[in-house]
């Protein structure tokens, strides 16, 4: 919570989420300590390992180095013991095929038309191989600013892009992609839910923004102000709004999906399955 204090601003998501450095990532090669962690979170393995080291250290400044020894073994063992190899992996019935449609092009706060014009030119030509060379892909995704529906609907309407996509791949296939729009006076990063043979099926604005990036926390105004610096850098910053509502989970034919956006993966709270509704036992999770 003290991350999310420094990050402060008005209409920005307030929690636990900013988790970087936590020490609990350190032991996310153990099987034992991410079954822990299933149960306690983070914060419970954090508690955890610094119980343990204070244990430990307690052992050894009243010299009992047998207890200590013991419990250091014991750690040990907990902690790069493979049980994985006696865990029974839950049973997927199918696989799930991903495109990722990347155009190696830099991020950038404007694009000329020609840029954009090229920009959307490549993204079509690369959904086109993936709807020619693997016509059975299950998901589709565009990255984060693509703008590739955006553009797409300014050379038809919902009809023929709706024939566009039937012909483009025989079955059902989800297509997430994403676009910054504006609303009220400030912009959002929206992710935009498409099956290719039902059309949209819903749409998710970016819940947990960049510090920074996408807004500028008040902390960091109050001391531009107090300080009368007037940072052109802080002026120029075009500030985002978050969205209302936790990432939703979309269930396709044979698996469900939750998009996350960019900082939202920081977030253990947005990105567990827990809380959120599981899929059934044989649909993958992504």
């Amino acid at each position: 919570f003290l991350l999310a204090l420094l990050w402060f601003a008005p209409g920005t998501a307030f929690g636990p989420h900013w988790t970087a450095g936590n020490l609990a990532y350190a032991l996310s090669h153990s099987t034992g300590a991410l079954y822990f962690s299933s149960w306690f979170g983070i914060y419970g393995l954090t508690f955890l390992i610094v119980f343990i080291n204070i244990l430990i250290f307690l052992f050894l400044e009243h010299k009992k180095y047998r207890a200590a020894i013991l419990t250091f073994l014991i750690v040990i063992f907990i902690g790069y013991f493979p049980f994985s190899r006696f865990l029974t992996p839950r049973h997927v019935s199918e696989t799930i095929s991903v495109a990722v449609i990347q155009t190696d092009s830099p991020t950038q706060p404007d694009r000329t038309a020609k840029e954009q014009i090229a920009n959307f030119r490549r993204q079509l030509e690369l959904l086109d191989q993936v709807g020619q060379r693997w016509p059975s892909i299950n998901l589709v995704v565009f990255p984060e600013g693509s703008n590739f529906f955006t553009s797409l609907s300014l050379f038809g309407d919902s009809f023929t892009l709706s024939q566009y996509f039937a012909r483009l791949f025989p079955s059902s296939v989800i297509i997430l992609d994403n676009a910054k729009t504006e609303e009220n006076g400030y912009f959002r990063s929206k992710t935009i839910q498409l099956d290719s043979k039902k059309g949209v099926l819903g749409f998710y604005d970016k819940y947990l923004l960049t510090p920074n990036g996408e807004f500028i926390p008040s902390l960091i105004r109050k001391l531009d102000k107090i300080l009368a610096l007037n940072s052109e850098a802080l002026n120029s910053v075009e500030e985002f709004e978050r969205g209302e509502s936790y990432p939703p989970i979309l269930f396709a034919e044979s698996f469900s999906i939750r998009p996350l956006v960019c900082s939202d993966v920081a977030s253990p709270l947005l990105s567990r399955t827990t809380g959120w509704g599981r899929p059934t036992p044989d649909q993958p999770d992504i």
